[in-house]
């Protein structure tokens, strides 16, 4: 991935340039994304092994945190490199890049998925795919539709669709001098998260409820909203030189025990703050071997997300006589693999349409 327009320079104090970028500390959201997949493919990992449940479950939680937060300051960022909010159509030019970058890997795993009659849980049975929910998951509403996905991995495709719809939004928001509107939209987003937490439960059933789980996350969104804030108006919070690491890795760590022993609306929200607290405290990371590997899974990361269960069913299926150690490497091994190929071969040709469409020229800036 490219770097950021080198001319962009650091000015304190809020008044943005209208000719600067906002520099994104593009080594720190590598390190973000790649912890965040990481962690998400660990999760199928620990649950093909029927091991450590508990952890399991909060290592999908968190890494869905990471990827919210990672998600809101990354698209803020392409926004502005494409000229929102003062280009004509700036929204729908955003959204028709979001579907290209999305669908085309989406319904590549779906094919495979139905063509090959991959089952949906490891040494599953295959169950036949009606058209209703075949169209559902090629739309990516499988939750709207409340229609399983074809796999599982499939499932949280929808949040980032539904996140999506809103980044222009809090993209305004954050762009504007005052906190007013961002606290107010984190009080809102705080809100919905505990009315759908209430609503969801048997004995407060809230209509429609269930078919929109994206608000049980919503409240983290902010907190990615505010960090590109800080970083769009060159601010940074005042801490004494020495201490932001140590507070930094105590508010993770708290925040982390939190999200274990709770998973509820509130923990997640908390999780993403702590995530997001690094990007208002400290700067960009220096280049080093760490973030050089956290900038190659950081480029696989969604196709590593969506195939990482074929992944798990070639090794545990095709060579289920062999050593679980064995089995576990083949995994890792092919998934690197595919990764590679479905990054060259689908994701990168429909990022390029998809900027091909909107008349856009290559530029230097990351898409995401």
């Amino acid at each position: 991935m490219d770097t950021p327009d080198s001319s962009a320079r650091y000015t304190p104090g809020h008044g943005h340039a209208r000719h600067e970028r906002t520099i994104l500390p593009e080594r720190n959201l590598d390190m973000l994304r790649a912890g965040a997949v990481v962690l998400l493919i660990l999760r199928q990992f620990l649950i093909t092994a029927d091991n450590a449940r508990e952890f399991a479950n909060w290592s999908g939680a968190a890494g869905i945190a990471a990827f919210i937060v990672h998600t809101t300051v990354v698209l803020m960022g392409s926004l502005e490199r494409d000229g929102a909010a003062t280009r004509p159509g700036w929204v729908g030019r955003f959204y028709l890049r979001r579907v290209w970058r999305i669908y085309p890997l989406a319904w590549l795993v779906i094919a495979i998925v139905v063509i090959a009659h991959v089952p949906s849980t490891l040494h599953g049975t295959w169950s036949i795919v009606s058209p209703v929910q075949l169209a559902a998951n090629l739309l990516l509403v499988q939750d709207l539709s409340l229609k399983e996905p074809v796999l599982p991995a499939l499932g949280t495709l929808p949040f980032a669709l539904q996140i999506s719809l809103l980044v222009p939004l809090f993209f305004v928001l954050a762009r504007r001098r005052s906190w007013t509107p961002m606290i107010v939209s984190l009080a809102i987003c705080c809100a919905i998260s505990a009315l759908w937490t209430y609503g969801v439960q048997p004995m407060h059933v809230i209509a429609g409820m269930k078919r929109l789980p994206l608000f049980q996350l919503l409240a983290g969104v902010p907190m990615g909203v505010m960090a590109y804030h800080f970083l769009y108006s060159r601010e940074r919070v005042a801490i004494r030189a020495g201490l932001a690491p140590t507070l930094s890795l105590v508010l993770l760590a708290a925040a982390g025990t939190f999200l274990y022993y709770d998973n509820g609306w509130l923990a997640r929200a908390v999780f993403c703050a702590s995530l997001a607290a690094p990007f208002v405290m400290f700067d960009d990371a220096p280049a080093s071997a760490l973030t050089t590997f956290a900038n190659g899974v950081a480029k696989l990361a969604y196709a590593a997300y969506a195939l990482h269960q074929l992944a798990i069913h070639f090794a545990f299926e095709i060579f289920a006589d062999q050593d679980a150690t064995v089995k576990l490497l083949i995994a890792i091994v092919s998934l690197v693999i595919a990764s590679v190929l479905a990054h060259r071969y689908i994701e990168k040709p429909g990022i390029a349409l998809g900027r091909k469409l909107l008349g856009l020229r290559h530029s230097s800036a990351r898409t995401k």
